[in-house]
């Protein structure tokens, strides 16, 4: 009897387990060949993607935020400015120059998945947690990248 009690308490901890993996929030990063990386995500998390700008040529750095529902929240945008190229609208947000560039934050943009394209002058990087992901590097120029988050099961899904 006590043998039967052990295994069964076995067996629920590991559907438990199996059920918390499976559910666990998730950052990932695909392309049109599936899923590059999967990482443990929360919400509140914080995630950002800079990019060299294609006119001003200079740095900017989108700043998001890891919502409920799965969402990506854009929060803030920093970039230094020439005088063209990077416009706003001052209902989208509180604008502000700071440490010799323009911040922009309070956006409040949510997004379903990110789809981003690599190329090697804009050098689009993402910014995780400690980690530095050189998506231009990690994927041929013109390669299609999404960033999402959802579920760790919705990988077999997407």
């Amino acid at each position: 009897m006590y043998k039967k009690y052990i295994v069964c308490l076995i067996i629920a901890a590991a559907i438990l387990g199996i059920i918390a993996l499976a559910t666990q929030t998730c950052l990932f990063i695909s392309t049109e060949q599936g899923i590059y990386q999967t990482m443990p995500a929360k919400t509140g998390s914080r995630l950002s993607l800079s990019f060299t700008h294609s006119v001003q040529r200079t740095l900017v750095v989108e700043n998001f935020v890891v919502a409920e529902n799965y969402i990506l929240v854009l929060d803030s945008t920093e970039y230094k400015s020439l005088g063209v190229g990077l416009p706003f609208l001052l209902e989208d947000g509180n604008f502000r120059a700071e440490n010799n560039k323009f911040i922009f934050s309070g956006m409040n943009r949510p997004h379903k998945q990110l789809d981003l394209r690599t190329g090697p002058e804009a050098r689009l990087t993402l910014t995780y947690g400690d980690e530095n992901i050189p998506l231009y590097e990690l994927f041929p120029a013109g390669t299609l990248v999404h960033l999402w988050v959802g579920p760790f099961y919705s990988r077999w899904f997407m």
